[in-house]
């Protein structure tokens, strides 16, 4: 079973839709944080907050509420850029293999009636495993995309 089987299960006790990342969030200086229970790093503001909420699934979240989860799998999920990208739910707005091997995808689409943007970022921890950084807002998701673009395997 690939990982995207098992996060409508993971996600269905949390909201998707995310808050504003406000004022110019995208700028601001990034801190490195390891997680090496999933083998990757990450990096985010320095008032950011890293908080564990069950077996390899992670919360990170700013004061005004802007967040991502980061999710360490056991299955593989989001092989190829391709495969990534055909899980967004309906258009694909960005694209890219990022440095240090990870993909990344921007998708449109609509949760709750609302339209969104979600952030898609996977990079292979092993021969089957992988680690996703994600988020789906109806806001400007900018610095989402600024702090999921910087997962990197360890």
């Amino acid at each position: 079973m690939k990982l995207r089987h098992l996060l409508p299960i993971l996600l269905s006790s949390v909201s998707l839709l995310g808050c504003s990342g406000k004022g110019d969030g995208a700028t601001k200086e990034l801190k490195l944080i390891e997680i090496a229970e999933i083998g990757v790093t990450i990096s985010a503001p320095a008032d950011w907050k890293l908080t564990k909420s069950m077996d390899r699934y992670y919360g990170l979240a700013g004061p005004d509420g802007t967040q991502v989860q980061i999710i360490g799998s056991i299955l593989s999920g989001g092989d190829s850029l391709d495969e990534l990208a055909k899980e967004c739910r309906e258009t694909v707005l960005e694209k890219e293999m990022l440095p240090g091997g990870a993909y990344y995808v921007l998708c449109k689409g609509k949760q709750a009636g609302r339209d969104t943007k979600a952030v898609k970022v996977n990079v292979s921890t092993g021969e089957k495993s992988s680690v996703r950084c994600q988020w789906e807002t109806d806001a400007d998701p900018a610095m989402i995309a600024t702090v999921c673009k910087t997962l990197k395997k360890i």
